[in-house]
């Protein structure tokens, strides 16, 4: 995860939050990645991920707003 944590900063000039979590069936460690990008950088980060792990578990969902720094702009509800 920190080789896509890197590409995550470094070429999609975003930034992101790991989590240290267990696995539920195994209980072994696990870090979770969370980010949140544009619809254009979805594809070049499933691209990506693909070429470092294969096997990597990945949740994508669309959100409708999204507040805190980097994304709001003075604006609060």
């Amino acid at each position: 995860s920190s080789i896509i944590n890197l590409y995550i900063h470094d070429v999609l000039k975003r930034g992101s939050t790991v989590i240290n979590a267990l696995g539920g069936y195994k209980n072994d460690p696990k870090k979770i990645l969370f980010v949140i990008i544009s619809q254009k950088q979805y594809p070049k980060i499933i691209e990506y991920i693909n070429k470092i792990d294969s096997k990597a578990f990945v949740f994508a969902s669309n959100s409708k707003e999204v507040f805190g720094e980097g994304f709001t702009y003075n604006y609060r509800m």
